[in-house]
């Protein structure tokens, strides 16, 4: 076909969808492999899942729910506050582009989709959740996974 007519395909063919698709199927969805509470978000799970590495294609790194978490010591770190940092339980909070967000997770508890690791910075080690995505107002039978269980219970 010719490049003129590109303009025209493309008005059809977003026509065509727009009649057959719903756009609530439309709507990005995070699956994740486990829900966890604050108090299992400790450095032993961080060691377990490290055994797990090295991650990449066809090993992603597990991606945790925690839900109804009060953030503390919550600020902004990186130019124009653009980033998110915290304390949630034994582990520091990093959200790369969540920066926006810090006042209102000040204010109200949220649904945090992310992974966990252990980092070892300037002699110091410390456990890293670092945040993928956040929820507000969500109940919890909204966002349960079919794949998600809970693991490491008490």
């Amino acid at each position: 076909f010719s490049v003129s007519k590109s303009e025209e395909l493309r008005a059809r063919l977003n026509k065509d969808l727009c009649e057959r698709v719903n756009p609530d199927s439309l709507v990005p969805l995070l699956s994740f492999d486990a829900v966890i509470d604050v108090d299992q978000l400790n450095m032993e799970l961080g060691k377990a899942l490290a055994l797990l590495e090295p991650h990449g294609q066809g090993n992603e790194l597990p991606r945790f729910l925690l839900e109804g978490v009060k953030l503390e010591e919550v600020r902004t770190m990186g130019g124009e506050g653009a980033h998110l940092n915290a304390m949630m339980g034994d582990a520091r909070v990093v959200g790369f582009g969540f920066g926006s967000l810090a006042k209102k997770l000040e204010e109200e508890p949220a649904d945090f989709a992310g992974h966990i690791q252990v980092q070892t910075w300037n002699g110091q080690t410390r456990l890293e959740f670092f945040v993928e995505d956040v929820r507000f107002g969500v109940e919890k039978a909204q966002i349960r996974s079919t794949n998600a269980q809970t693991i490491f219970e008490p």
